[in-house]
């Protein structure tokens, strides 16, 4: 059913390859920020503000779950979008970073931005999805040593 509304926005509005993505991203971007937590508790966490689940196994919701309960946070997104992009005939990737500690999406899809990497002479380029109105091209502050991201799924 959502890749069917997606379409229908994209056909109704006369989307380009950039504006549905940006759509798309958008609506996640929009869904307010929560931490899937594995064995830690949200209580133990003293930096954790907001929205925080506890005893989700590896930490990460499914896409199907994370839309049921419309919490999620980089990992889950990113797992979403690029499962979305797939089946919408787009080629994602996901990177993460250990250093960052964070999940971010990478699309071949022409940007303004400057943060990307080339995949057999292709740019990807980065997009955050955890905080609203961030534009593709974009890292967030202090993410931007590109050496620190690794491409986990193709």
């Amino acid at each position: 059913g959502l890749l069917d509304s997606l379409w229908t926005i994209k056909e109704v509005n006369n989307l380009s390859q950039f504006e549905f993505a940006n759509a798309i991203v958008t609506f996640v971007q929009d869904i307010p920020y929560a931490y899937i937590l594995d064995k830690e508790r949200c209580e133990d966490q003293e930096e954790i503000y907001g929205n925080c689940v506890t005893d989700i196994k590896y930490g990460i919701l499914s896409p199907v779950e994370f839309l049921y309960t419309l919490n999620g946070d980089c990992d889950t997104r990113t797992v979403l979008l690029y499962t979305l992009f797939r089946e919408l005939g787009y080629e994602p990737k996901i990177a993460n970073s250990d250093a960052y500690a964070h999940s971010i999406l990478l699309l071949n899809i022409p940007s303004g931005g400057d943060d990307y990497i080339y995949d057999r002479s292709r740019k990807f380029f980065f997009w955050e999805t955890t905080a609203p109105n961030w534009p593709s091209g974009t890292l967030p502050p202090g993410t931007r040593d590109l050496d620190k991201w690794t491409v986990v799924l193709n």
